[in-house]
């Protein structure tokens, strides 16, 4: 699967490291959104060649360009098809 890379955005992040916890911020690209337990959250495929995602509450994910770049609502059915699986 490509990862699409669009909706560029920084996520901030919990690291344990030698010296502890720190928070960084991730580069990656938002891929959908959706509301779990009517928390908005968004799902964001990290940069790299890793193409791990993870679900992140709306509030720690800063969109790059102010907003989103797609305006559909739902997902293309050949999408969701892929998906569905």
């Amino acid at each position: 699967t490509t990862m699409i890379k669009r909706n560029p955005c920084r996520v901030k992040k919990v690291q344990y490291t030698a010296n502890g916890v720190e928070t960084i911020e991730v580069r990656g690209y938002a891929q959908e959104r959706k509301t779990i337990d009517g928390e908005e959250q968004v799902f964001v495929m990290e940069g790299g060649d890793t193409g791990i995602g993870y679900w992140y509450p709306k509030d720690e994910v800063r969109l790059i360009h102010g907003g989103w770049r797609n305006k559909t609502t739902e997902p293309s059915k050949k999408s969701y098809w892929t998906r569905a699986k």
